[in-house]
Formats: structure tokens, C-alpha cells, sequence
């Protein structure tokens, strides 16, 4: 059939689909280059007749710029897929392996080099897209310096120095907007430098650093696409297409590491494919450029920051490597390798997404990439008060004298990080209500006031109502949380009255309304979101004694939670007993409930418990008597729980329960 036929074929079918017309052909004919097909369309007894003209140049042009946007990165991913099995044999035989260790989470040899599939891949696709010969010089130097330094283990200053030679590669090749020699040029070069060692830092557990630009890369191709650079956007979904086709080998449990021949190409080509991205958003204004450029590497570099931050701080040498990023503490929280690299993965993406997709609106754009930035350093926090500051892989903290005088330190400073979390908050609340209702100022001006009095008289009001006083992880219980909706019921009520006065604003109800509910979700959601991730990390910790907890009522559950989220006690509940026949069968916060003592053997081979513990005193003597002796036929230890009253407790925001060290007991019963 003729392409015509095809064509008038394919157009027949598919209106008919649509419009549920009958289609009947009566001729075609060209003219000056136009195909026009007149046809019939029937529907019942109507008909009407209907002429299209179509292109031919025009059609093809668009078949050949389409195929131009999907060969480079099906032919890299193809390239990577092939490749890098291939790499991995050379490796594993010439002994290019990388063995357990220390700071190391892989638990056997592992081949390395994969950056070679990786650089090969990205090649192909640079050499078919026709991109800048600079550009692919560029690639080619940074992935030798990455193999050269996974053989030979180069100085930290030899590596800078060659990196900031092939950044300078891709200044002269006119991409990232700048003028050569200019000061512009060396913010840009300091970028790709920063971003592709960033890259590097974050490929320390299997599948991050992949995952991460895989999901970068393919939010940005997108965004690029739409803004019609195509030659850009086909060498961001090419690298794309390279992170996922190695990831097929890299994911957890990982069967070959990149090594630094392949994350210094990636970060090398995620830098320049961010400041592009900036460049074309911001139309050439220096600030919003590398606004957006940060936003598409927000999770390395801030997590980046953040370890060479607290090492300062520690008087650490921020170079040197360990386990103190945040895959390492995802990790040591309990979290598997896929599940940590699923995580960051989905972090990075919608943090473009939500970036991306709020430019049209400078105010809103500005206060999600505060609100995002805010986030990560947040969980970055979380993360330490779960882990420590300098965790080491087993799960121990090192550095106790450092490690006290930072803690010292934060507790001067406390309560300004809550206080500025509430702030950014408050402030990206209004920023999504003006974005919503369409009003608000319009000067940047009245943004900056407008934000200033809403942050302003909010943050007093929870100051006012104590709510900084309260350990912030444990303060999403009922009585807290009724506590923070009074306060933003009472603060949206006086901002409402001050924006009466406040005429000039263009604040109506509409907007206070808005407001309200954006910032109810921002502060409701960021205490009882902390608090559940707080106990998540607890529900997947995988270390400790697993354990079988008799009775399933309220201390029952109270032993469970206190037990999730002490990792100090290294006791990790799996289930639970309960003399009730009612509460057989149902679960009690994840754990299933196996019924009564005559299970015990059951769940003992279902869960792989160790030891059984007795959480209620309202168990009898004799019937206790008869759990130890169950217990010991089976081998398990029997222990007792208690639980103290502590009047302190309750004032300092807790529920008035406080489980010391000496308060769990495991003598013989």
C-alpha cells in the first residue's frame, strides 16, 4: 500500500473512531504540494462533505524531526545495555573489582568500570545528535579523568584542575548562555564543577546516583522539549536513557558500580543540561538561571552541603569520604538499597516537576524552591537525629567530644530552625493562594510585604501559643495538633483584619481562604509527616532482636511504637499475642495479632522471633507462669515490660509515659 493509502487510511479510521461517522472516500489530488482528500462523512441518513489538505513536505519534515529526537537516546540506551555486561566480564577478569570494606555496603567483590558503557552510550547518542565536537571533547575528558582516577587514585586538586579545563570546553562551545572570559563564565564553571562532583559524592550505595539522574534527566528532556531546544533535549533524555539502561545492571543488589568514570560524566552532563534548562527559563537573568539550574540537582548538592557542612562544623575535612550522606543514613535507618534508591530517585523528580512546573509565577517559583531546599534539609535533619551525626556503617556514631559540642551548639540555637521552617511554610502558603485565586500584588514589592505580614504575625502567634517549646518530632498528637489549627485558624483571622487596613495588596477573601487551607496542609502536614516518616524509619529498621509482644491492648501498642523508635533498646517487634479470641486474625500498627498462648510456636516460625515480651501488668501470675514455660520449650527468652508515670514528661509535650533504660527487665520470670 502507498504512503497515500496508508495515510487517507489511517485518517479514515481514526475520525470514525472520534466522531462515530461512516466514511466513504471519493478522490484525492495534489496540488503545489498539498495532498487534499475529499471524502463523504455519513452518519445515518445525514452527509456532509469534508476536504483536507495536508503537507507532504510539512509531514515528513515533522517524521524526520521526531526520529531525529528518538534515535540518539534508543541507540544510547541500546549501546549502555549491550555494553556494560561486557565491561563487567572484562573487569571480574582482569580483577578490576571492588572489594567489601569498612565503608562499603556491598557484601561480596564487585566488578568496576561501568562508566565505560556509561561514556560509550552517551558518546553514540552526542555523535548522532550532532552536538557541539566541544561538548563530546568535554565528555571524553571527564570520563578519562574519572578511569584514571578509579586506576591510579589521582589527587584531589589534579582532578579540579582537569575538570575545570573541561568545563571551559563547554563554555567556549556557547551552551549555558555565558560569553567566554566574562565573570558569568566562571559562576558557570564553578557550577559543573560543584554539580558533577556532587553527582559523584551521591553514587555511594547501589542504584542512587542512577536512579537520581535517570529521573533528572528525563523531567528536564521534557521541560526542554517543550521549550523547543531539541538539540538540548535530546542529549538530556539520551542521558536519561543511559542511567536507566545501566541501571538494569546497577540496581540493588548491584552486579557492577560506575566508579568515577561514569558519575563524573553524568554530573558533568546533568550540570550543563540544569544551567541550559536556567538559561532558557529565565530569559538570560543571572539569578533565576541558577535558581532553576538548582532545582534540577536540588538532592545531590544539598546533600552534598549539608555532609561537608556538619564536617566543617566537627572540624572534619569535608573531602574526605564516609558514610554521612543521606543514602547512607536512609540506610542505617532501616530503609532496603531499592527502597533508598526508589526514594531519592522520586525525590528528585517531583522536585523538578514542582519547580518546573511553577515558573510562570515568580513569587510561587521562588518560595517552592525555598519550600523544596527547606524539605531536603529538614529530612537531612531527621535523618541525623536518627542516626547520629557521623554514623558509621554498623550503626555506631564516632567523634562523642565533636558530636556533643554540635549538639551543645544546636540547642543555643534552638528554637530558630523550627521557627524557620514555619516560615517557609507560611510564606509558600500565600504564594499558592495568590497563584490560585490571581491575586495579591503586583509589584515584587507588595509580594515581599504582603509575605513579610503573613510570615510575621502567624509565626508570633504560634511563638505566643508555646507551640516552639514542644520536641518537634513527638508533637503530632490530638492535643498538639488541635493546638497548631487554632493557631492558623487565629492567624488567618488577624491577617484577614490587617488586610481590610491593607487595601492596597488587592487581598479579598478569596485569597484568605486560600490561604488558610495551603497553609493548614503546609504546617498540619509537616509535623504529622515528620512523625510518620519518624516512625516509618522505626517499622523498617532491620537490626535488633526481633520480638513477640503479649497482649495487644494499649501498653501493647504503646511497647510497639516506643520499641519502633528506639533504636537504643535494638529490640524490633514483629508481631503480637493476645488472650482475646476477638483480636485473632486483625493487626495492631502493621503487626498481625496470632491469637493466644497455643500460636506461640506458630508465630515464633512465621516472624523468626527470639523473644517474647509480657507488655501488660494485667496479666496473671499463673497465666505468665505458663508464657515462661511455653517460652522455654521453644527456646525464646521471656522479659517483662514496664512502664513509669513521669510527671515531666507531660510538660514537655509528651503523652506521660517515660520508659527508661531500666524500665525493660529480662530476668527469668
Amino acid at each position: 500500500m502507498s504512503w497515500g493509502a496508508s495515510l487517507k487510511k489511517c485518517f479514515a479510521v481514526g475520525l470514525g473512531q472520534i466522531l462515530n461517522f461512516q466514511y466513504t472516500m471519493r478522490r484525492t489530488r495534489v496540488r503545489h504540494r498539498n495532498k487534499i482528500i475529499t471524502g463523504n462523512l455519513w452518519r445515518g441518513n445525514q452527509r456532509r462533505q469534508m476536504v483536507v489538505t495536508i503537507n507532504v513536505y510539512s509531514f515528513r519534515k515533522q517524521r524526520i524531526m521526531a526520529l531525529s529526537v528518538i534515535i540518539p537516546p534508543l541507540a544510547a540506551f541500546v549501546v549502555t545495555l549491550l555494553a556494560t555486561p561486557v565491561v563487567r566480564m572484562a573487569s571480574r577478569r582482569w580483577g578490576f573489582v571492588a572489594n567489601p570494606a569498612g565503608d562499603r555496603w556491598h557484601v561480596a567483590p564487585t566488578p568496576l568500570h561501568g562508566g565505560i558503557a556509561i561514556s560509550l552510550g552517551l558518546l553514540v547518542a552526542a555523535l548522532l545528535a550532532g552536538v557541539h565536537v566541544y561538548l563530546i571533547l568535554g565528555i571524553g575528558l571527564v570520563f578519562l579523568l574519572g578511569l584514571t582516577d578509579d586506576l591510579f587514585h589521582l589527587s584531589p586538586l589534579l582532578r579540579v584542575l582537569v575538570e575545570l579545563v573541561a568545563a571551559l570546553l563547554i563554555i567556549a562551545s556557547g551552551l549555558g548562555g555565558v560569553e567566554l572570559w566574562s565573570p558569568a563564565c566562571i559562576v558557570a564553571i564553578v557550577w559543573i564543577v560543584l554539580v558533577s562532583n556532587a553527582i559523584n559524592l551521591i553514587d555511594g550505595a547501589d542504584g542512587v546516583a542512577a536512579s537520581v539522574v535517570a529521573a533528572t534527566a528525563t523531567v528536564g528532556g521534557v521541560f526542554l522539549l517543550a521549550s523547543g531546544s531539541v538539540e538540548l533535549a535530546v542529549l538530556s533524555i539520551s542521558l536519561a536513557a543511559v542511567s536507566f539502561g545501566f541501571l538494569t545492571f546497577n540496581w540493588p543488589p548491584a552486579t557492577i558500580f560506575m566508579g568515577d568514570s561514569g558519575s563524573l560524566v553524568l554530573g558533568y552532563l546533568l550540570a550543563i543540561i540544569a544551567l541550559e534548562a536556567g538559561f532558557i527559563a529565565s530569559g538570560d537573568q543571572f539569578i533565576l538561571t541558577y535558581a532553576v539550574a538548582f532545582a534540577f540537582v536540588a538532592v545531590p548538592f544539598l546533600d552534598a552541603t549539608f555532609v561537608a557542612l556538619v564536617r566543617i562544623v566537627l572540624g572534619q575535612n569535608p573531602a574526605r569520604g564516609g558514610t554521612h550522606h543521606i543514602h547512607h543514613r536512609l540506610r542505617l535507618a532501616g530503609l532496603s538499597a531499592r527502597q533508598t534508591a526508589t526514594t531519592l530517585g522520586m525525590l528528585a523528580a517531583v522536585s523538578v516537576s514542582t519547580i518546573v512546573l511553577s515558573l510562570s509565577q515568580p513569587t510561587l517559583f521562588g518560595m517552592m524552591l525555598l519550600f523544596g531546599a527547606t524539605f531536603l534539609l529538614l529530612l537531612e535533619a531527621l535523618l541525623v537525629h536518627q542516626t547520629g551525626f557521623l554514623p558509621s556503617k554498623s550503626g555506631e556514631t564516632a567523634e562523642r567530644r565533636a558530636m556533643s559540642r554540635l549538639y551543645g551548639w544546636m540547642r543555643r540555637i534552638s528554637p530558630a530552625p523550627k521557627v524557620a521552617a514555619d516560615a517557609v511554610v507560611i510564606a509558600t502558603a500565600a504564594s499558592v493562594a495568590g497563584a490560585l485565586t490571581q491575586s495579591g500584588p503586583a509589584t515584587a514589592g507588595g509580594a515581599a510585604l504582603l509575605l513579610a505580614i503573613f510570615v510575621t504575625v502567624k509565626v508570633a502567634i504560634l511563638w505566643g501559643m508555646r507551640l516552639y517549646r514542644q520536641q518537634w518530632l513527638m508533637s503530632a498528637g490530638t492535643p498538639d495538633l488541635i493546638r497548631v489549627l487554632a493557631a492558623i485558624v487565629l492567624g488567618s483571622v488577624v491577617t484577614a483584619l490587617i488586610m481590610t487596613l491593607v487595601t492596597s495588596l488587592n487581598v479579598g477573601a478569596r485569597f484568605i481562604a486560600a490561604d488558610f487551607l495551603a497553609a493548614t496542609l503546609g504546617l498540619l502536614g509537616l509535623r504529622i509527616g515528620f512523625r510518620m516518616f519518624h516512625s516509618l524509619i522505626g517499622v523498617q529498621r532491620r537490626s535488633g532482636t526481633r520480638v513477640l509482644i503479649y497482649g495487644a491492648g494499649q501498653a501493647g501498642a504503646f511497647a510497639a511504637r516506643e520499641l519502633r523508635q528506639n533504636a537504643d533498646r535494638r529490640l524490633k517487634p514483629v508481631g503480637f499475642l493476645d488472650d482475646d479470641p476477638a483480636k485473632e486474625g486483625s493487626k495492631l500498627y502493621g503487626l498481625s495479632i496470632f491469637g493466644d498462648l497455643s500460636n506461640l510456636e506458630r508465630a515464633a516460625k512465621l516472624t523468626l522471633a527470639e523473644q517474647v515480651i509480657l507488655s501488660s501488668s494485667k496479666i496473671p501470675y499463673e497465666r505468665s507462669r505458663q508464657i515462661m514455660l511455653a517460652c522455654r520449650a521453644l527456646g525464646l527468652r521471656c522479659s517483662r515490660m514496664t512502664f513509669e508515670f513521669n510527671e515531666d514528661a507531660v510538660g514537655n509535650g509528651g503523652d506521660g509515659f517515660k520508659i527508661q533504660d531500666a524500665a525493660i527487665t529480662v530476668p527469668s520470670l
